[in-house]
């Protein structure tokens, strides 16, 4: 994303709402999150914001 042009990258969770929803494929935890926002600094994006759970 970067070697594009990008300098934002927001990223959020899916919670499913009821059974009636998209299933959720895997929950990522707070550690997960600060991982990802580590890579993504280190990969030259210039802010990450991340946010574990969506409301």
């Amino acid at each position: 994303l970067s070697n594009t042009g990008c300098d934002i990258v927001t990223i959020g969770q899916y919670l499913q709402p009821s059974e009636n929803h998209t299933p959720i494929y895997k929950f990522y935890t707070p550690d997960e999150f600060i991982n990802l926002r580590q890579i993504a600094l280190d990969m030259g994006i210039k802010s990450f914001n991340c946010f574990y759970i969506m409301i």
